[in-house]
C-alpha cells in the first residue's frame, strides 16, 4: 500500500497559479519578470530508491537550490530572460521566467544524506535511496531441555583460634587482655 502525503495548501497554490496564467494569457498587461512558475517533474520508483527528474532548460546550476528531508524534496531557483538588442522585438514567447519553487512529497521515507545529483542538458536528476527498514521476521527459538544446576557445598566457617600475643610482641594486645 502506498501512502501519499496530501498537502491541501499546495493544491490551492497550484490552482491559484493556473488561474493567474489563464487571465494573464487573455490580458494585454505585461507581466513582470518575477512571475512564479513550476518546472515539470518525473518521479520513478526504481525499487531500492526513487529517481526524480526536473526539467530546467535555460537555467544554470548555480541558480538552482535543492533541499531534502526524509519525506520531501524542495527545488527552487529562477530563470532570467535573456537580454535583447534594442532593435529586437519578441513576437512570441512561451517560456516562463522568474522564480520557481516545487516541493515533491515522496511516498516513502528516503535517506536524505545519501542523495546523488546530476545536472546536465537542462535536466536535474536526483537519485533518492529509500530508507532501509528493519524487516519484521518471525524467528523460531530453540529451547534446550532444563538442566539441573548443582550448587557447590558450603564450607563451615573456621572456629576462632586463640593467639598468644606475647609471642608476637604485640604490646597493645597484651595490655588489652590484662
Amino acid at each position: 500500500m502506498i501512502v501519499r502525503y496530501w498537502n491541501p495548501l499546495q493544491e490551492i497554490e497550484t490552482a491559484s497559479r493556473q488561474m493567474d496564467e489563464v487571465f494573464n494569457r487573455f490580458s494585454n498587461v505585461e507581466i513582470a519578470n518575477s512571475t512564479t512558475w513550476t518546472p515539470a517533474i518525473r518521479l520513478i520508483d526504481a525499487g531500492d530508491g526513487y529517481q526524480l527528474t526536473v526539467l530546467l532548460p535555460g537555467i544554470a546550476p548555480e541558480d538552482v537550490d535543492v533541499q531534502a528531508s526524509q519525506e520531501a524534496i524542495a527545488i527552487s531557483g529562477s530563470r532570467k530572460m535573456a537580454e535583447l538588442a534594442d532593435t529586437a522585438k519578441i513576437l512570441h514567447d512561451d517560456a516562463s521566467y522568474g522564480s520557481f519553487r516545487r516541493v515533491v512529497y515522496l511516498p516513502e521515507a528516503i535517506q536524505h544524506q545519501a542523495i546523488e545529483a546530476n545536472f546536465g542538458q537542462g535536466m536535474l536528476t536526483l537519485m533518492l535511496p529509500k530508507q532501509v527498514k528493519p524487516e519484521n521476521k518471525v524467528v523460531k527459538i530453540e529451547l534446550a531441555p532444563t538442566v539441573a544446576v548443582v550448587e557447590p557445598a558450603k564450607e563451615k566457617a573456621a572456629e576462632p583460634v586463640a593467639i598468644d600475643n606475647t609471642e608476637t610482641g604485640d604490646v597493645w594486645a597484651a595490655e588489652a587482655e590484662e
